[in-house]
């Protein structure tokens, strides 16, 4: 027990230096991780280390993925989904059916376990985007890779296992075709579920700590049921993420979203860092089973290699073209948003009367809206595309970005015991996953400086100043209680410029605390806190509706939960004060 306790808490101070370390040395951290790990496997006396596949694809990925998910924005995921689609799903396959043959024919196992393998070599590592977005590059880019590293995982673990089942003679081509369909539908449906109730869950807890106990068990939630139904878990823990990231600022309390946010933080650091450093400890292991089944370095040497510089050649195949069709897309979507406006500039010409007979016929507000709502979105989504497009430097870091990691290796050792060539097998796929990532991550940083991809978008004042409006305006909606409303009348002015909600409570504050009027504080901060949710709400609504950046929703979202947080400090203050009162 011990030696457990000190292992872990040097692996955890080992991942808490790796960072500031790399940047000293020039190396993403999961390298340094990587290397640091191996180094210690080859160390006199240091023993073998096994580890359990399951605890990597059952226990770690489910809520590391769900760390990401939860943080991505959902209207640039949405936006993005074609993109993503055809990286995460279409390039795996592709890439999983070549590499398949390829090992197939070098090593002369059935067709099957070699599309078994190919998987195992396909998916990419999202290690690429903490590298990426660190270098200011453009925030669509970073989507679009972190959208792929979330879902590849489980379409080359879906494949992988239906692979292996066709391999063993259990199921037919077109079984493990609807079986695939089945991993992604029936994930969808279970992670949105898991996702929506547990929001309302946490919007019923009482406590910050509450809720984030809560928000722990979502990835599992989400998974366990998913995977005992055939589907993919972490397809499933992926939306479980992805419907918490859209619904958690509309319904869970914001001192509740800081506590599971920093925590979720800080477990996403953990997880991923423990899967590089595990899978450098294990060089040793593997080498000597290599070496223990009769094989040469120079044959694994080779596999890994031909599997590395054939999925970089598929990748791009898939990535340029993927490019330039992203681009006429855009032509597409500015020509729909164009008839979207004058669809919009007719219903508002028919609401005001101006067009009138038959045709315009009378249509139900609810429905109105919701036509509104489509067309407003239309419109955003098209100027996004224009705004956010990509070109051949943006491709060209896409491509070389598609590195493999610690997926790789724990789906490697998911493969049978008895599988032909095991162990060869075994340390290929660490070949190709720590000589992607030495080599591809460690010159990522390089490789941003020369290509100069297209740069993060930088939010202008204009854009501030026009949100700040919004936000003041959906406050001056809220109209204060009529005690309070009679007090202020007679110390301001009338027709006096609005002042924020912030700006207002503090002066009501002031002058109550000199005249000693403890509930009148109580309902200044009342009505601030209900001006700040209003706030709330119309930011939330301009996302929805794609008006809103993500970076803009963001800050905005930060500066209104900071104020509620604070106001909530105040009037629990204030309701002590009072409650001391009645005590005298």
């Amino acid at each position: 027990m011990t030696v457990a306790i000190v292992v872990t808490v040097a692996a955890l101070l080992v991942i808490a230096f790796s960072e500031p370390l790399g940047e000293r040395v020039g190396i993403v951290a999961p390298v340094v991780l990587l290397l640091a790990g191996a180094a210690v496997s080859f160390v006199p006396g240091m023993p073998e280390l096994h580890v359990e596949p399951d605890l990597v694809l059952h226990v770690i990925l489910p809520p590391l993925v769900f760390s990401t998910a939860v943080a991505m924005p959902v209207q640039d995921f949405r936006r993005n989904l074609g993109a993503i689609s055809v990286l995460s799903v279409l390039l795996v396959v592709v890439t999983a059916v070549l590499l398949g043959a390829i090992i197939s024919a070098m090593t002369g196992m059935p067709l099957a376990l070699g599309i078994a393998v190919g998987a195992i070599m396909s998916p990419t590592d999202t290690v690429a985007t903490i590298v990426v977005r660190k270098q200011g590059v453009a925030e669509r880019l970073v989507t679009i890779m972190e959208g792929e590293g979330l879902i590849n995982d489980a379409s080359a673990l879906v494949i992988l296992r239906s692979a292996l089942a066709a391999a063993a003679g259990a199921v037919s081509i077109w079984q493990a075709g609807t079986d695939f369909l089945w991993a992604v539908v029936g994930a969808v449906l279970v992670g949105w579920v898991v996702g929506r109730v547990t929001i309302w869950l946490r919007a019923q807890a009482k406590e910050p700590s509450t809720s984030t106990v809560i928000s722990l068990t979502v990835p599992f939630l989400a998974a366990v049921p998913a995977e005992q139904l055939r589907a993919s878990g972490l397809v499933a823990a992926v939306v479980a993420g992805l419907v918490t990231s859209k619904e958690v600022a509309r319904c869970v309390p914001p001192a509740h979203r800081l506590n599971a946010k920093q925590t979720w933080q800080t477990i996403g650091l953990i997880l991923e860092s423990a899967v590089f450093l595990v899978m450098g400890l294990q060089a040793s292991t593997l080498l000597h089973e290599l070496w223990g089944a009769g094989q040469g370095l120079g044959n694994a040497a080779v596999l890994a290699g031909v599997t590395l510089a054939v999925a970089l050649t598929v990748r791009a195949l898939v990535v340029f073209p993927l490019i330039g069709a992203m681009r006429r897309n855009a032509v597409r979507r500015q020509a729909r948003a164009s008839r979207a406006e004058t669809v919009t500039a007719m219903l508002d010409a028919m609401e005001e009367g101006v067009i009138t007979g038959p045709g315009a016929r009378k249509i139900d507000q609810r429905r109105l809206e919701r036509i509104r709502f489509r067309l407003a979105r239309r419109v955003s989504d098209a100027q996004y595309y224009q705004d956010a497009h990509l070109g051949a430097r943006d491709g060209a870091m896409m491509w070389w970005a598609g590195m493999r990691g610690g997926v790789t290796l724990a789906a490697a050792q998911t493969l049978p015991t008895g599988t032909q060539d095991r162990a060869l097998l075994l340390f290929a796929a660490f070949a190709v996953a720590a000589f992607s990532l030495i080599v591809q991550g460690g010159s990522l940083n390089l490789v941003v400086r020369l290509l100069r991809p297209t740069s993060a978008r930088v939010t202008s004042h204009e854009e501030r100043e026009e949100v700040r409006y919004l936000v003041h305006a959906a406050g001056r909606q809220v109209e204060p209680p009529e005690h309070l409303r009679e007090w202020l009348g007679k110390r301001w002015r009338a027709g006096a410029p609005a002042p924020s909600a912030a700006d207002l409570c503090h002066r009501i504050d002031v002058v109550a605390a000199a005249e000693e009027r403890d509930e009148l504080k109580v309902e200044a901060i009342e009505w601030a806190l209900a001006r700040i949710r209003a706030e709330r709400l119309a930011i939330i609504e301009q996302r929805d509706a794609g008006k809103l950046d993500a970076g803009l929703f963001s800050y905005t979202l930060g500066l209104l939960d900071a104020d509620q947080v604070r106001h909530e400090m105040h009037l629990e203050a204030a309701r002590a004060g009072m409650e001391g009162l009645v005590d005298d």
